[in-house]
């Protein structure tokens, strides 16, 4: 399956992004930080923005990567993957102080400094598992689309030249691949 990174400007120098660093206004309680990618097969980001119309100018870009062969990826398929992440990687004590254990256990918020510790980037291969979008953890329902994200850059093998993306193009090519089937 090839990856892509979608960007408003080509992509530059890609470095290894820590996941130990929580702030309060930070996303890194619902998702980590690291080089976002996704497929154009299924629901992937561009078709996600496309949608929603949200940041469209952010896809002017698309660059393709290539994982490493043995790149350490948390590959999440279905619920019991899920399920099993959560678990392994659940805080082992209160991230930001006041809000007690049970609130981050009933949540199913990860620590991704943990997670970090045993993969190199996570991939969510399916966005919408029932009973897991609406009634999972909170994490997860802010996962819009299949997508990947490497925190790890030793994981990536290649990053190929960036190239003008053609969102309306994408999108008619999407919609007579569906008409055909």
């Amino acid at each position: 399956m090839k990856l892509y990174h979608y960007s408003k400007e080509p992509l530059g120098e890609v470095h290894s992004f820590d996941q130990t660093k929580i702030h309060i206004n930070d996303s890194i309680l619902l998702k980590p930080h690291g080089l976002w990618l996704s497929h154009d097969d299924g629901y992937g980001w561009a078709q996600w923005c496309a949608g929603e119309e949200f940041c469209l100018g952010n896809l002017a870009f698309r660059t393709p990567v290539v994982l490493r062969e043995d790149a350490k990826i948390l590959c999440i398929k279905d619920a019991a993957d899920l399920d099993a992440a959560v678990e392994k990687h659940a805080y082992d004590s209160e991230p930001l102080p006041g809000l007690g254990m049970a609130f981050w256990r009933k949540t199913g918020y990860v620590s991704w400094a943990k997670m970090a510790k045993d993969w190199q980037g996570i991939f969510i291969m399916d966005a919408y598992i029932p009973d897991r979008r609406f009634g999972g953890p909170l994490w997860y329902y802010a996962w819009d689309c299949d997508s990947a994200c490497v925190w790890d850059a030793t994981a990536i093998a290649k990053i190929e030249e960036s190239q003008p993306f053609n969102l309306a193009a994408f999108i008619r090519g999407k919609e007579n691949a569906d008409a055909a089937e």
